[in-house]
């Protein structure tokens, strides 16, 4: 996942992109309940999270009808997966 253009912006869309690991391809778990991002990788099936970039906005992954976009959090149900 890629944030089109490196747009650090609200409603800035998600795209396909080839990987450069730029911070606009990097992003965070954190599950609600818990603080801070995992400090390492592992998937807890069933656990509420949400995607936060690592673009200094900090944005997370967020559903807009048939896209997906970043947004401050908002603590919608379309933030959380």
């Amino acid at each position: 996942m890629d944030v089109s253009g490196s747009r650090d912006e609200e409603d800035s869309r998600i795209i396909m992109w080839n990987l450069h690991n730029g911070k606009n391809q990097q992003w965070d778990i954190v599950y609600t309940d818990e603080p801070s991002p995992v400090p390492e990788f592992k998937f807890k099936a069933g656990k509420p999270f949400v995607l936060v970039n690592q673009m200094k906005g900090k944005r997370l992954l967020t559903i807009n009808g048939e896209n997906f976009e970043v947004r401050s959090r908002n603590f919608s149900p379309e933030q959380l997966f």
